[in-house]
């Protein structure tokens, strides 16, 4: 799915994978948000909905900002208590201050080993 307002993801506790690609053109938009059938997690990548996906590990204390309009999907991975806060983020429209993906120059995270549980 995408959101029509900026957010940025805090994870608290557990882990999450994020899958994020670019904007779809702004008449391919659903007006909801939704995007049906695409399944970007899936080794089958005739369910990816023609997206170059990038990955992102997310592990506790880690935060993502997710541009409006940028397709992405997020699920918890190998920790089963999994807390996250999302939050609206506001920017000025002034396209002189705005940077492409690349342009951020941040690397993506990979999670440190998994947490095994204390038996």
């Amino acid at each position: 799915h995408f959101d029509r307002d900026s957010s940025a993801l805090y994870l608290v506790s557990g882990f999450k994978e994020v899958k994020i690609a670019r904007p779809m053109r702004s008449v391919d938009r659903p007006e909801d948000g939704i995007l049906h059938g695409i399944d970007p997690f899936s080794e089958d990548e005739k369910i990816h909905g023609g997206f170059t996906w990038e990955t992102v590990m997310m592990y506790p204390g880690a935060v993502i900002f997710l541009p409006k309009f940028w397709v992405h999907c997020v699920k918890s991975v190998g920790h089963p208590d999994t807390l996250a806060l999302s939050f609206q983020v506001e920017i000025k429209e002034d396209k002189r201050h705005l940077i492409s993906w690349e342009e951020c120059g941040v690397p993506l995270m990979e999670a440190p080993a998994p947490l095994v549980p204390m038996t």
